[in-house]
């Protein structure tokens, strides 16, 4: 992931010793017996992006907006193949969970010049030009679900899958802004640098040290929470010990303490990112191989044969804004398919060429235009 670019309000602090968590317990509708099928799956996302990160590399994501598009994508096909590849990484149905403090919204748009037909009773999708149509209705799902554009990039394919996330809440006790000063943060590499830093007694807070690591769970109001946590010499975590780490605090495990001396960054930061080689880590083959017919919401050929499509583009673009009185964080996730060829019908049409006949062979110029440059006819081929 070399293409990740970094926003930074206050200084460029490489990646955050502070990795953040959100969650919002008790707004979904899922059982609480099911939340390792949510978590767990979004944490091993996560690891399998953090692989591509470069040294000293900030990275801003949200797995529950890659999850949201997959799900569109899955309900969007009968491929069955496509949804075991899927399966292991949405666990329980996306978009039915409720959550407190995260919005979400969708579209899927079709390129009207491309000759492609909806489906009577698809839901959700919408004909329109390219680039310049794609591009307000990408604008207007973020002005609706983000409150902002944070991707001003028009979208590309035949047929494009969008979702956008929003996660927002105010701290249940706010730092007093008096005291964010600079101070000292370390690097990856070790140098040391001054960044713009917040600082406050939380006593609704809770943490727990370990020889491995420092954690902080920050709570926000109606039950929101952000977690921080800094690895300690040289640890290595990833991204399911953070999962199990936070659900170890939860539970009240052993070393858990609560009213907390809290310094923490204030950052604004900004990540864009390729997904194609996220999704092919993920072992998701059916977007590349050129064959995926979205038959649920495309009508099919003139011929009775399925339209297929290969993925062409796949991105995200996310902030997190962290400061004295909330948490913010926002995504964009777009998945741009390309018109492939049209599979072969079941039954394939029978020219027989078995009478006298003509022939015209054709060449182009370089401007591509054609000229006839042979004719013929065949009235004996023996």
């Amino acid at each position: 992931m070399r293409n990740v670019k970094r926003l930074l309000k206050a200084a460029s602090l490489g990646l955050l010793s502070a990795i953040l968590a959100f969650s919002a317990f008790g707004g979904s509708s899922v059982k609480a017996g099911d939340d390792d099928e949510i978590r767990y799956p979004a944490s091993e996302i996560f690891a399998l992006l953090l692989k591509e990160r470069g040294a000293g590399e900030n990275v801003v994501f949200s797995p529950y907006s890659v999850q949201h598009i997959l799900s569109v994508i899955a309900r969007s096909t009968t491929n069955e193949k496509l949804k075991d590849e899927i399966r292991p990484y949405i666990g329980t149905e996306v978009e039915k969970t409720q959550l407190r403090h995260t919005r979400t919204g969708e579209r899927i748009l079709v390129n009207s010049a491309s000759g492609i037909a909806i489906r009577d009773g698809a839901e959700g999708v919408k004909a329109v030009s390219y680039p310049s149509g794609a591009l307000a209705e990408k604008k207007a799902l973020q002005e609706e679900v983000l409150g902002s554009v944070i991707d001003d990039k028009a979208p590309r394919g035949d047929l494009t899958f969008l979702t956008a996330a929003r996660f927002f809440a105010e701290w249940e006790e706010k730092f007093d802004e008096s005291l964010t000063e600079k101070r000292q943060f370390t690097l990856e590499n070790g140098d040391k640098v001054m960044a713009t830093t917040m600082k406050g007694r939380i006593k609704k807070a809770s943490g727990r040290i370990t020889e491995d690591y420092e954690l902080a769970a920050l709570p926000g109001t109606d039950r929101a929470t952000v977690y921080f946590l800094k690895p300690l010499r040289g640890a290595s975590l990833d991204a399911k010990d953070l999962e199990r780490l936070i659900d170890e605090m939860r539970s009240q495990g052993q070393g858990v303490f609560r009213d907390l001396d809290l310094e923490v960054p204030k950052i604004e930061l900004k990540s864009e990112m390729d997904l194609k080689p996220l999704f092919r880590s993920m072992g998701i083959e059916t977007f590349f191989d050129g064959k995926l017919a979205f038959d649920k919401i495309v009508e099919k050929g003139p011929s009775g044969e399925d339209r297929c499509f290969t993925l062409d583009t796949a991105t995200q673009t996310a902030t997190i804004d962290i400061d004295e009185k909330y948490a913010e964080a926002k995504a964009v996730t777009q998945a741009g398919f390309m018109l492939t060829s049209a599979a072969m019908p079941s039954q394939p049409h029978l020219v027989k060429i078995d009478s006298p006949y003509y022939i015209v062979i054709r060449d182009t110029d370089i401007t591509g235009a054609e000229h006839t440059v042979f004719m013929c006819f065949v009235a004996d081929p023996r």
